[in-house]
C-alpha cells in the first residue's frame, strides 16, 4: 500500500529541512512504498532550494513549485493532484503534530474510515504547548461557525494533519475550490455531502511559536477567511429557489415596514412604556452609578408612581434592544415596531431554515411563506411586542437541542442552553420548550438524558440572577399573578374542565389564524404525516400536543400563547403541497395563501386604518404640570398604555403622573369631584363626552381630538392644586404606592 504525504510550504526555510528528515526517516521505517510531495507555494526565501537539494538524496521526494502564492488550500490541492498513493496525508511543515500522529491518521484510514483528521480538542488529545489566547478564541469561534453554518460535527476543522483514501479523494478533488485557510472546511463539507465516513483522531500537539506562520490572527486574514466561508456557504446550500425566497423575504419586510408605527396597540403601549423606563434608567444610572439594590428599587417605584403602566416583571431583552435602536431612530413607537420587524424577518427565516434542515428545502420555503402571512404573525412583526422574538429563540433553541441530541456532544447542549436563556430574557414563555424537548429525549434519545438535564441546569444558572432580582423586588409574585390569573383580556377564559376550554385554541387557529379550511387541512396533514412516519413525525406530534395541552390547562388564555404551534401545523401541510405536481401544486399553494389573506382582511386590527394622535394629546397636557386621570383603559380607539408611553416619552422633567381607570372602582373615588381636587389632577381624558357637573364645576373641556369612530376629550381642572404626596394606585396589586422622590434620578444619588 503506497502512502503519499503532502507538505504544503510557503517561506518555510526554518522548518522544511527538519520536516523532510523526520518524515522520510519515519516513512522509511514504517512503509516501504511511499512518496513525499513538497508543494512549494511562491516562497520568497530559500524554501524551494532547500527542498530541491534534499530531494536529490531521496527519489521518493517530489518538489512542486508555484511561482505565485496559492494559499494553504491551493498548495495542498496542488499536491493532491500529483499524488499517487492509496492513502494520502498532509501535514504542516513545522511538525506541530509529529510523525507519530501522522501514523495515527494513516492507520485510521487504512482501518475503514474515508477521512481521518487530527484533533486538538478531544479528551484524549495531549497539548504540550498551547496556542496564543487569541488563536484559541478564534479556533473556538471557527468551530461554532462551521457547526452552525455547515452542520459539521467536528471539533477541530483547522488542524493541519489529515488523511484520505484514494477512492474518496478522486470523488472530492474536482469539487474543491477554496485555496485559503477555509480549504479544510470545504474538504470536510464535501465529504459529508457525499456521505463519507469522517473520523477524528486525538493527537499530541505542540505549538511552535518560533516558527509559526501565524502568531496572532490578523484582521486581514480573518476577514478574507470569513468572506470565503460565506461564499462557500451560499454556493453549497443555496440555489434559484433560495434566491426566490430571499426576494420574497425582502418583499415581506418592505410591505410590513409600511405599517410600522401606524398605531399603538394596548399591550404594545405597555412594552413601549417599559422601554421608555429603561431608556431613562440607563441615562440616569450612567450619571449616578450604584450597586445598591434599594436605590435601584426606589428609582423604579418613583417612576412607577408617575407612569404605573410599568410591568417590570417582563424580561429586559426586548427593551434593551429598543433602547439601543432608539439611539439612532429616536425613542418612538416606530423604533419599537422596527425592532419587531427585525425579529419578524429573522423568525420567518428561522421557520424556513428549520423546514429545510429537518424536512426539505421546498417544504421550508412554502411553510415560511405561509407563516409570514398568518394575520397574527404579520401584525406582531410590525409592533413592539415580545411574542415574535420569543418565537424566534424558541425555534433556534429547538434546532440547537435537536442537533445536540443527534450529535451527543455536550458543547452543543451548552449552545442550546445559551440560546434558551437568551430567549427567556425576551419572554418567559420559552420555558414551555423544556417539557417538549424533555419528552422527545425520554422517548427517542434517552441515552442523552443526563446531558439534557445538565443543560437545563445551565439554563437555571444563567437566568438565576434575573429570577433572584424578581424575587427580591417582589415582581416574581406579580408576574405569577398576572400570568396565571383566571380572567383573560376582557372575558373569563374557558377552562380545561369544559369542552369550550379544549376548543378555545382550535377556534382561534380556525377563525383568526389560518381559516377553518386550512386549519383542518393542516390537522389532517399532520395526522397523515405521522401515519406515514415521515421525517421527524414523532417530534411534530410531541411539539403540537405539548403546547396544546399545556396552554389549554393554564387558566389564562390568549391566542398569542399558541404561536409555536403554527409552524408545526404548516410543515406537514407544506410537505404535501410540494408533493403535488404542475397545476395542482400551484393551485393548492395559491389557495392556501388566499385563505390566509382572506382571514387577514377580516381580523387584522383596525389600527392599521387609523392613527390616534397620542403625541398631540400628550403635548397638550405638557403645557402645564399636574396629574392625569384616564377614564378609559382599552377603548378600541384609545388605549391608556399607548397614551402613557407617549406622555412618558415627552415628559422630560416628570411633571405628570397618570392615574389609570381601575382607580374608579375603588372607594377612594366615591366622591369623584373631591378625589380630583385632592390628588393633584389637572387633566381628565375620556373617549366619551363627560357630564362636567358630575365632576365639579371646575372641570372644563380643554380640547377634543376626533378620530375615525370616536373623539378623545381632554378636560382641565381649573381648581388644580399640587398633590401633597407622590402616590399612585397600582391596578395589578390593588394598592397605593408612594415615594418621597419627585424625580426618580434623586433615588440613585
Amino acid at each position: 500500500m503506497k502512502i503519499s504525504v503532502i507538505i504544503p510550504v510557503h517561506n518555510e526555510q526554518a522548518n522544511i529541512l527538519d520536516a523532510l528528515e523526520k518524515i522520510s526517516f519515519f516513512l522509511e521505517r514504517k512503509y516501504s512504498d511511499y512518496e513525499i510531495i513538497v508543494s512549494e507555494d511562491g516562497s520568497k526565501d530559500n524554501t524551494l532550494k532547500i527542498a530541491q537539494e534534499f530531494a536529490k538524496k531521496n527519489k521518493k521526494i517530489k518538489v512542486i513549485h508555484s511561482s505565485r502564492k496559492l494559499g494553504k488550500g491551493g498548495g495542498i490541492i496542488q499536491g493532491l493532484k500529483k499524488s499517487h498513493g492509496e492513502i494520502i496525508a498532509f501535514i504542516d511543515a513545522d511538525l506541530s503534530s509529529g510523525t507519530m500522529e501522522l501514523e495515527k491518521v494513516v492507520n485510521a484510514v487504512s482501518t475503514g474510515c474515508d477521512i481521518a483528521i487530527g484533533s486538538r480538542n478531544m479528551k484524549q488529545s495531549k497539548i504540550i504547548k498551547d496556542r496564543p489566547v487569541i488563536r484559541k478564541i478564534a479556533a473556538k469561534a471557527m468551530n461554532m461557525i462551521t457547526s452552525t453554518m455547515f452542520g459539521l460535527s467536528v471539533s477541530d476543522t483547522q488542524c493541519g494533519l489529515k488523511a484520505i483514501n484514494r477512492k474518496s479523494l478522486d470523488k472530492i478533488l474536482p469539487s474543491l475550490t477554496k485555496t485559503g485557510f477555509e480549504f479544510d472546511v470545504e474538504l470536510l463539507l464535501r465529504a459529508k455531502q457525499m456521505d463519507m465516513k469522517i473520523k477524528e483522531v486525538p493527537i499530541t500537539w505542540e505549538h511552535r511559536q518560533e516558527t509559526s506562520k501565524i502568531s496572532s490572527l490578523p484582521l486581514r486574514i480573518a476577514g478574507k477567511m470569513g468572506g470565503n466561508l460565506i461564499d462557500l456557504w451560499i454556493r453549497s446550500f443555496f440555489d434559484k429557489s433560495d434566491l426566490f425566497f430571499f426576494l420574497y423575504l425582502l418583499a415581506f419586510a418592505a410591505i410590513a415596514s409600511m405599517f410600522l408605527g401606524t398605531s399603538i396597540g394596548a399591550d404594545e403601549g405597555t412594552h413601549l412604556t417599559i422601554g421608555a423606563f429603561f431608556a431613562r434608567f440607563i441615562h440616569d444610572y450612567l450619571q449616578h452609578p450604584t450597586l445598591s439594590f434599594s436605590k435601584i428599587y426606589n428609582y423604579a417605584i418613583s417612576y412607577l408612581v408617575h407612569y404605573p403602566k410599568l410591568s417590570l416583571y417582563y424580561p429586559p431583552g426586548f427593551y434593551l434592544s429598543f433602547v439601543l435602536l432608539s439611539k439612532s431612530l429616536g425613542l418612538t413607537a416606530f423604533s419599537g415596531a422596527f425592532i419587531g420587524l427585525i425579529f419578524g424577518v429573522a423568525t420567518v427565516l428561522a421557520v424556513y431554515y428549520f423546514g429545510r434542515k429537518f424536512i426539505d428545502k421546498k417544504t421550508g420555503i412554502i411553510a415560511a411563506i405561509l407563516f409570514s402571512i398568518v394575520p397574527i404573525i404579520f401584525d406582531l412583526s410590525t409592533r413592539a411586542m415580545l411574542d415574535i422574538p420569543y418565537l424566534l429563540f424558541f425555534i433556534l433553541s429547538l434546532i440547537t437541542y435537536l442537533n445536540a441530541l443527534k450529535s451527543g456532544k455536550f458543547r452543543h447542549f451548552i449552545y442550546a442552553s445559551v440560546l434558551f436563556s437568551i430567549g427567556f430574557m425576551f419572554k418567559q414563555n420559552i420555558l414551555f420548550l423544556g417539557p417538549a424537548v424533555f419528552l422527545y429525549c425520554i422517548l427517542l434519545e434517552r441515552k442523552h438524558l443526563t446531558k439534557l438535564l445538565a443543560s437545563f441546569l445551565i439554563v437555571a444558572l444563567l437566568i438565576s440572577p434575573y429570577v433572584l432580582f424578581l424575587y427580591k423586588s417582589g415582581l416574581l409574585a406579580v408576574m405569577l399573578k398576572s400570568s396565571l390569573r383566571v380572567t383573560g383580556f376582557d372575558l373569563t377564559s374557558p377552562q380545561f374542565t369544559t369542552i369550550q376550554g379544549w376548543l378555545f385554541y382550535p377556534q382561534q387557529l380556525g377563525e383568526i389564524y389560518l381559516s377553518y379550511p386550512l386549519f383542518f387541512a393542516a390537522i389532517i396533514s399532520l395526522m397523515y404525516y405521522s401515519w406515514k412516519k415521515e421525517k421527524h413525525w414523532k417530534l411534530f406530534i410531541i411539539w403540537f400536543l405539548t403546547f396544546y395541552i399545556l396552554f389549554t390547562v393554564i387558566p389564562n388564555k390568549t391566542g398569542r400563547y399558541l404561536l409555536p404551534v403554527i409552524p408545526v401545523l404548516l410543515y406537514p401541510l407544506s410537505f404535501y403541497i410540494t408533493k403535488l405536481k404542475g397545476v395542482l401544486f400551484y393551485s393548492s399553494f395559491a389557495a392556501s395563501i388566499l385563505l390566509i389573506l382572506y382571514v387577514s382582511y377580516l381580523v387584522l386590527p383596525q389600527g392599521f386604518y387609523y392613527t390616534t394622535r397620542y403625541d398631540l394629546i400628550a403635548s397638550t397636557l405638557l403645557q402645564k404640570e399636574g396629574n392625569v386621570l384616564l377614564m378609559d383603559e382599552q377603548n378600541p380607539w384609545f388605549y391608556s398604555s399607548a397614551f402613557t408611553f407617549e406622555l412618558s416619552r415627552q415628559d422630560i422633567n416628570l411633571t405628570h403622573s397618570v392615574l389609570r381607570p381601575c382607580i374608579l372602582n375603588t372607594p377612594d373615588t366615591a366622591n369623584i369631584s373631591a378625589f380630583i381636587d385632592t390628588n393633584g389632577i389637572r387633566y381628565v381624558i375620556s373617549s366619551t363626552s363627560l357630564d362636567a357637573k358630575s365632576y365639579g364645576e371646575s372641570l372644563i373641556m380643554l380640547k377634543s381630538f376626533p378620530n375615525k369612530n370616536t373623539t378623545v376629550y381632554v378636560y382641565e381642572n381649573e381648581n388644580y392644586k399640587p398633590p401633597k404626596e407622590n402616590c399612585n394606585y397600582i391596578c395589578i396589586t390593588n394598592q397605593w404606592v408612594c415615594t418621597k422622590y419627585s424625580n426618580p434620578a434623586d433615588a440613585l444619588r
